[in-house]
């Protein structure tokens, strides 16, 4: 055999095995892959929460009064609640007011009809002055802030 074949042979074996690892998407275990333990799913924002006593303390003089384990509700991961509670601080907008705005529907008051836009769409509906590059700033300080915050948390 000569050494092209031999080397062809050799890559097409390793891109094989490359090709056959197995894929790691949201929401899957990687219990079984050597060197990991445990499942990859994200816990709940509820759930974060609720494990992570230390970050009620960041974030409550944050929201104003309102308890965390209330204002967390309706919010999918924790990041985009505490980039949420750093956005409505940092703007001063009470957090009912920005949860509404962000998230809308049964988050709102009854006579309020917002329907779910993303963080920069809460910021320019509460904030119409800043404009887009403005609620793009707002929210992107925002989740720097947020960071921090979420040192140390257990997301799993």
């Amino acid at each position: 055999m000569n050494k092209s074949f031999v080397w062809s042979i050799a890559i097409l074996g390793a891109a094989f095995c490359l090709a056959a690892r197995p894929a790691r998407a949201q929401g899957t275990s990687n219990a079984g892959v050597p060197g990991n333990v445990g499942p990859t799913i994200e816990l709940s924002a509820e759930r974060v929460l609720k494990n992570n006593p230390q970050l009620n303390v960041k974030l409550e003089p944050l929201l104003g009064g309102m308890a965390p384990e209330d204002a967390v509700k309706g919010y999918k991961a924790i990041g985009d609640f505490v980039t949420a509670a750093h956005a409505s601080h940092d703007l001063g907008v009470p957090f009912p007011e920005f949860k509404c705005a962000e998230l809308g529907g049964k988050f709102c008051s009854p006579e309020t009809s917002a329907k779910p836009t993303k963080i920069e769409g809460a910021i320019l509906a509460l904030k119409p002055d800043a404009g887009k590059d403005g609620a793009k700033k707002a929210a992107n300080d925002a989740k720097h802030e947020a960071k921090p915050d979420l040192n140390g948390v257990n997301l799993y």
